[in-house]
């Protein structure tokens, strides 16, 4: 093998090395960046998620409390129903 062969060689080989290496690297990178995203996604997916509970539950408890002051029976059973809801979430 002659010299110019030699050095074409050497660096055709660096070559298809380093390409290997910076094409590992950036698919590496772009997987960091997917794993973000998607976790920002989740995020987000989870907080409109709450937020429409807790539109939901604004709801429910105005309907409730309506339902309360239309009918005087639903609030003595409510406050029969309060004691064992209290132990409820007490004994968690």
């Amino acid at each position: 093998m002659t010299g110019p062969e030699l050095i074409v060689t050497v660096l055709g080989v660096s070559l298809i090395v380093a390409g290997t290496v910076a094409f590992n690297f950036y698919l590496k990178n772009k997987v960091e960046i997917r794993k973000i995203e998607s976790d920002d996604e989740e995020t987000k997916t989870l907080l409109s998620h709450y937020q429409e509970q807790q539109t939901n539950d604004t709801k429910r408890f105005e309907l409730l409390t309506t339902a309360l002051k239309a009918q005087p029976i639903l609030k003595k059973i409510e406050s029969a129903a309060e004691p064992a809801r209290d132990e409820v979430i007490n004994a968690n």
